[in-house]
């Protein structure tokens, strides 16, 4: 080879690895070293944990607050299984429809860029969101108002879901207490109460007395504990060592307390005027007598899956329904609906109009006689055994004819009935089924406060002062019973009350020493909630399922703004995650450059070595003439 030809080699293999080196140095500046891939690699998976965290994240808020709310709904009412969770089970479908769509947009063979992706998330996020929280607002209510027959709103729910709960978990309670303390769930052994079975009130509170003075109880159980509290305590001390205690420590034997004494104990006219130490004594002997032969809790936390509560309330609440409420078709009912309506005047004229009831006569038998029978009726069950006594001793009735009735495992049981004089069916262990009639008050449930008068300021008053001073403190009564004092009044105590429909006026002193004058309907006795109430409670297991997806409205409108913040900054991490994971691609790219680089350098250089040996003599210098 010529030096000519072997100078233009060596010039043209100098201009190669330049011009890499030139193109090369045109990519952006960035780190090339293996620790900076690794690092890249590192920030770029972080990116993604960080998206895929904020995704879930921007649902997860709204499951976990329906949850919260579910558990404490099913702590109160254990029995409805899994209807405190509907909202929750709603939620998390939802959660599942939204990070499908996130996987599907998100997938890596979608041609969208980020931000497109992105914004395709977010308009799926907002219909999942607010969306459904506009739905809630404006579908759910009518859904509500119809299932209670406009008892309750949406309205009631929408902030104060935990609150209803509690009141309705607080209504089933006061159910089972009316329907122990009044029989209804005695024990029954086949045509007989079994001993120790009868929790009547009418049966505890039987006593011995002589010439009105008081002797012993005839439960002597009840006798026991009524002498060991009259001779441990007095009107202080049981109040401080035995109330107060209970009120702490045992809730719901505290809660059994205050409702026998509020509903019994100051309405029996023989403790209703003694504030004294023997009207509490004889009411916490009720209380353990009951807590001691019967298993009130365990009925309180098995509720409605007891058969025997669940028939007895549906049986009850027909008839409450068909031949209480919906003869009620006077416009006042409307008008006595309203907060702060039902007033004295308002509930005197309803109860003076005629309503119709729904259940009639089956039959007459061969003297002419209504037989009421279940077929076609409303029949309300009720344990009554001064009715059977009744229908024993002086109508000189028969138990003729075999019916069915639930004990307390929620088992059918045979027992023999007859009727009465009025048709009623009464059975031989003191049940009875009849047709009743209900009035407006019934509707309530609660007792209506007509009047207290503090008797301390009337302390060294005249009469004339006296009675000017109960004036003063009964206007409305006063006026009420004006127009009603001839003709009207007779048909209220004489038609009314006596055609079934119960209706007293209460008095006692109270706790603080103050004369209450009550309005009373049946309720406690008859064991039956107001209406509105017992409503709520035969669609508690709806109520429920309801509270909870209506929780959701609220929670929906504002995780469906704070979501979407959420997500935004979700496609911000992915898209710089998908610009480091460009970079180090790039960053990968140079080092395997160089590399390649430095191999053809050698390759180059090795190349050289080669030729020069090739064209110089072997034992001639390199270059040498």
């Amino acid at each position: 080879m010529s030096e000519k030809h072997l100078d233009q080699s060596v010039e043209n293999m100098d201009l190669q690895p330049q011009t890499q080196q030139e193109t090369t140095d045109k990519m952006p500046a960035f780190p090339v070293s293996e620790r900076t891939k690794k690092q890249q690699l590192g920030t770029s998976v972080v990116y993604s944990v960080a998206s895929v965290v904020l995704y879930v994240l921007a649902y997860l808020p709204i499951v976990l607050v329906s949850l919260v709310l579910g558990v404490k709904c099913y702590e109160l009412l254990p029995y409805y299984s899994f209807w405190p969770f509907v909202g929750t089970i709603l939620a998390c479908v939802l959660g599942l429809v939204f990070m499908t769509v996130v996987l599907v947009v998100a997938r890596k063979k979608t041609k969208n860029n980020i931000r497109t992706q992105t914004v395709k998330i977010c308009i799926a996020f907002v219909c999942l969101t607010t969306v459904f929280g506009l739905l809630f607002t404006y579908i759910v209510p009518d859904v509500i108002a119809f299932a209670t027959q406009n008892t309750l709103f949406c309205e009631d729910l929408y902030y104060k879901g935990s609150e209803q709960a509690e009141k309705n978990a607080k209504l089933e309670r006061d159910y089972i207490m009316y329907n122990v303390l009044n029989g209804n769930l005695n024990t029954y052994e086949g045509n007989r109460i079994a001993d120790k079975g009868d929790f009547a009130y009418t049966t505890l509170a039987k006593r011995e007395e002589e010439n009105g003075t008081f002797i012993r109880y005839y439960n002597q159980d009840i006798q026991n504990v009524y002498d060991a509290y009259m001779r441990d305590y007095d009107i202080k001390t049981i109040k401080s060592q035995v109330l107060d205690v209970l009120e702490k420590n045992a809730p719901r034997r505290y809660e059994l307390y205050n409702f026998v004494y509020t509903n019994y104990v100051l309405n029996d006219y023989d403790y209703a005027f003694y504030n004294n130490l023997e009207r509490r004594a004889f009411t916490l002997s009720i209380v353990d007598y009951i807590y001691s032969n019967f298993d009130y809790e365990g009925m309180l936390k098995l509720g409605f899956k007891d058969a025997r509560l669940k028939a007895l309330f549906q049986a009850n609440y027909d008839s409450f329904n068909q031949d209480g409420y919906n003869p009620f078709d006077d416009p006042l009912l409307l008008y006595a609906q309203v907060n702060g309506r039902m007033t004295i005047p308002v509930v005197l004229r309803l109860i003076l109009n005629k309503g119709w009831q729904y259940s009639q006569g089956g039959y007459n038998d061969a003297t002419g006689k209504v037989r009421f029978t279940e077929d076609g009726n409303c029949m309300y069950q009720l344990y009554d055994p001064a009715k059977r006594d009744e229908f024993v001793n002086k109508e000189g009735g028969t138990f003729d004819y075999e019916g069915k009735l639930m004990d307390g495992d929620g088992k059918e049981i045979t027992v023999k009935y007859g009727f009465n004089k009025d048709g009623w069916m009464i059975f031989e262990n003191g049940v009875t089924k009849r047709p009743m009639k209900w009035l407006v008050l019934d509707m309530l449930g609660d007792p209506m406060s007509i009047a207290k008068l503090d008797l301390k300021s009337v302390a060294g008053s005249t009469v004339t002062e006296v009675i000017q001073k109960l004036l003063d403190k009964l206007p409305t009564l006063v006026d009420a019973l004006g127009g009603l004092v001839q003709k009207d009044l007779i048909d209220v105590v004489v038609k009314e009350a006596t055609g079934g429909a119960g209706l007293s006026i209460g008095l006692c002193f109270d706790d603080d020493g103050n004369l209450a004058v009550n309005l009373f309907s049946m309720n406690a006795p008859y064991g039956m909630l107001g209406y509105m109430q017992a409503t709520w409670v035969s669609q508690d297991y709806l109520l429920m399922a309801v509270i909870n997806v209506v929780g959701l409205r609220n929670w929906l409108c504002i995780f469906g703004a704070v979501g979407g913040v959420l997500i935004v900054a979700a496609g911000v991490c992915r898209e710089l995650g998908e610009k480091t994971r460009e970079r180090t691609e790039i960053a990968r790219d140079r080092i395997n450059r160089a590399e390649d680089d430095d191999t053809q350098q050698d390759a180059i250089a090795d190349g050289a070595d080669n030729a020069d040996n090739l064209d110089a003599p072997a034992d001639t210098p390199f270059g040498a003439v």
